[in-house]
């Protein structure tokens, strides 16, 4: 279901929007985090568009250039460590982060070419919450030959700023399956240097 979920949540974390459309609400169009998601995609897609065949390196560059800044990787690290983020100390924090990073991203890039013309379509309206500082986004995937599924996505706010922390896929939240796996690696290493360790080989081999 990981394996599954995360091939997933790859494929379509940005570039499926590009092809967003809208239903007949069409009142989040202009909303900052529905516009946040759809200049980003274009802006990768451009730049990816300039090579007819991409490197594993060239296109985490452009992950790196194009989508790393409008995610954060701090508190969806937080939040996959849960209660244990408070036992660790500053150091072991910022290689969590790290290490978590390198996992994603680096599957994230391998993944790319899985995009296959899929179609999402943004639900108006979006969902705030009582603060206006965090909102869900809700869409539909569709593919002609594949199976549609629902795609979430969830992201706060900074300053003026909004940033993705997590995707839900058919109710699954990468959050949690992140959660899931770690927490798996904290019982068989009790060290958490060690679980730094494997966090580090895993995400080399995924690369």
């Amino acid at each position: 279901m990981y394996k599954k979920f995360l091939k997933a949540f790859i494929a379509f974390l940005f570039i499926s929007l590009s092809t967003i459309g809208f239903g007949q609400n069409t009142s989040c169009y202009n909303e900052a985090p529905v516009k946040l998601l759809d200049s980003t995609v274009e802006s990768f897609l451009t730049k990816l568009g300039t090579y007819k065949k991409p490197s594993l390196s060239q296109i985490i560059a452009l992950v790196n250039q194009n989508i790393v800044p409008h995610t954060n990787f701090n508190v969806t690290a937080r939040l996959v460590l849960g209660q244990k983020w408070r036992s660790i100390n500053a150091t072991q924090k910022k290689e969590f982060v790290v290490a978590l990073k390198k996992m994603v991203l680096n599957t994230y890039s391998s993944a790319f070419v899985s995009y296959d013309g899929e179609e999402i379509d943004i639900k108006c309206p979006i969902s705030y919450n009582t603060k206006k500082n965090r909102v869900e986004i809700n869409s539909k995937v569709t593919h002609p030959q594949k199976r549609s599924f629902y795609l979430k996505y969830r992201l706060f706010k900074k300053g003026d700023k909004w940033f993705v922390y997590d995707i839900i896929i058919d109710n699954v939240s990468i959050v949690n399956s992140y959660r899931q796996t770690v927490k798996r690696l904290i019982e068989q290493n009790k060290d958490f240097n060690q679980v730094l360790k494997v966090m580090e080989k895993k995400a080399k081999i995924n690369s």
